[in-house]
């Protein structure tokens, strides 16, 4: 499998796109979750050419966009996992080594600049209206929302208006540039892939409290508030159909490291937003 492993890196600089594949060793990390935070990612790219390095440098105190994709997966099959902005990134020489270093969130520009000025007579046209004003995140499943009573005011930084807005039963993330807003019996998709030691289960599942943990082999199908179905010969009572509610991935491309580490909850009743 680790000769199989594949991915593809894009990076916007301005006019252009440069992107990266193998053979050039990439290291990552995906953190993903439905704690009402951004997702992030931190990234090193190692020997990029001269012109790619100078092109792909960000400072964090400049709020010129620098977007960003990867892509991984296997052979020619990929599927993103992440997609958002450079925060942060440049490259220092270390050993033989040209070292680039990104620092990245999903959502990240119109977390920190989207600004919303708007009334509203209803909660579901809120979210849309706050949409308008996030140039880069566009609108992923978002669950029914309640009637409010009378027209509101919306004043303020764009995605933050939106975590104002929920109710204590709902989680919002934002998953690949797209905003989530989700009941805690609720999915984002309808399909279960399955996670057993025949398709890339690498541990022995553990559970604490309600949160059942698992590592396997990187596989992007897993989303993050959609389901996945745990089948472990060595852990068998903790066999069950999960909602997940944290994935980290960790990639090495010429390394050992091709995983991801899984945290889901059992829900009942689930509902899957339309």
């Amino acid at each position: 499998m680790r000769f199989d492993r594949n991915y593809q890196l894009t990076i916007g600089t301005g006019n252009r796109a440069v992107i990266i594949r193998p053979p050039l060793q990439i290291v990552f990390n995906v953190t993903k979750s439905l704690d009402k935070s951004l997702n992030k990612m931190t990234l090193q790219v190692f020997n990029l050419n001269e012109s790619n390095r100078l092109a792909t440098t960000k400072d964090s105190t400049k709020p010129d966009r620098m977007p960003i994709i990867l892509q991984v997966g296997y052979n020619g099959s990929l599927q993103t996992i992440f997609q958002g902005d450079i925060e942060s990134g440049g490259a220092k020489r270390e050993a033989a080594d040209f070292v680039s270093t990104f620092n990245c969130l999903d959502g990240g520009h119109d977390f920190l600049y989207a600004f919303t000025s708007r009334t509203v007579r209803d909660k579901d046209t809120a979210i849309s209206e706050i949409l308008k004003d996030t140039p880069y995140t566009k609108k992923g499943r978002i669950t029914k929302q309640r009637e409010i009573t009378r027209p509101k005011v919306l004043v303020g930084n764009s995605l933050q208006l939106v975590q104002e807005s929920l109710d204590d039963d709902e989680d919002w993330f934002i998953d690949n540039e797209q905003l989530y807003i989700v009941k805690k019996d609720e999915v984002v998709s309808s399909y279960i892939p399955v996670v057993s030691a025949t398709t890339g289960l690498i541990n022995t599942p553990e559970r604490k409290e309600k949160t059942v943990t698992f590592q396997t082999i990187m596989n992007p199908s897993i989303k993050l508030g959609g389901r996945v179905q745990l089948v472990s010969a060595n852990a068998p009572h903790l066999n069950d159909v999960y909602k997940v509610t944290a994935i980290n991935y960790f990639g090495d491309y010429d390394g050992a490291v091709w995983t991801q580490d899984i945290s889901a909850k059992v829900v009942t009743n689930v509902r899957v937003i339309k």
